[in-house]
């Protein structure tokens, strides 16, 4: 390359990089993009389909089910309605509405105390800024979408605070933020050491796209490699599928005492 080359390629990264936001700049809109719609709930139905790996290079069926997320308390719950296919029968059933009654009643009692659950403010995407060094790695159109995709690797030295915070140092991330819309489009997390039994190489994708008037999750692919035991290891993939999204109305939720 001759130096007149040389000096235009410089100048050219100079140039993006000027005019290119910072990663940390990127995250918090996008944390002030969550935060603005987050008292909007939605209401919806995920489809859950597993497979696992038959040992010869190819998938097995494992199982389907499909939930209905409604709110529960206050928060989203995931009642099972389908498995694979069909109604659930009557032992499953007596499960289901045995658990949701116990967690209604958990969740009451929850809102009665003074000890909450401590949690992120803004899950995920608030944990970038305090849990790892977070690098601008260009742009790329994803779904669709102009993008800047941010690349994020736990923070060396860093004690997490709190279980959540461990979980989330085990990975790495790769995320794509919407240059117009500031939200999450796309997200990748790669296990880098052993995390609540899921092993090194297991991969979670995750997509969003705009539904009304919040950007939300659409599709979730899990990539595992999960050991239970020495000799108990199961590798597959888990999908799901979020859609029939619904404003959820509180007003329209409440009964008569």
């Amino acid at each position: 390359m001759t130096r007149a080359l040389l000096l235009l390629a410089a100048s050219a990264g100079f140039a993006w990089g000027q005019g290119a936001p910072t990663a940390e700049s990127i995250i918090e809109r996008a944390v002030a993009v969550h935060k603005a719609a987050a008292r909007v709930k939605y209401t919806w139905r995920e489809e859950q389909a597993q497979v696992h790996s038959d040992g010869k290079g190819g998938w097995k069926p494992a199982f389907t089910k499909t939930y209905d997320v409604i709110m529960l308390e206050g928060e989203t719950y995931k009642k099972l309605v389908l498995q694979d296919g069909k109604p659930l029968d009557g032992k499953t059933q007596k499960k289901v509405d045995a658990d949701l009654a116990k967690t209604r009643a958990a969740r009451k009692a929850q809102q009665r105390s003074t000890l909450l659950r401590k949690r992120m403010s803004v899950g995920a995407t608030e944990q970038l800024l305090k849990l790892f060094d977070n690098k601008l790695a260009g742009e790329e159109l994803v779904e669709g979408r102009a993008t800047w995709k941010v690349e994020s690797e736990p923070k060396v030295g860093f004690t997490p605070e709190i279980a959540a915070e461990k979980s989330a140092m085990s990975s790495r991330r790769t995320t794509w933020f919407d240059k117009e819309a500031g939200a999450v489009v796309k997200r990748v997390d790669l296990t880098l050491r052993p995390n609540n039994s899921f092993q090194p190489g297991t991969e979670v994708e995750m997509t969003y796209a705009p539904v009304r008037d919040q950007w939300l999750m659409v599709s979730l692919v899990a990539r595992f490699d999960v050991k239970f035991a020495p000799m108990v290891r199961i590798r597959g993939e888990d999908r799901h599928r979020m859609l029939d999204y619904k404003r959820f109305e509180v007003a329209s939720s409440l009964k008569p005492e």
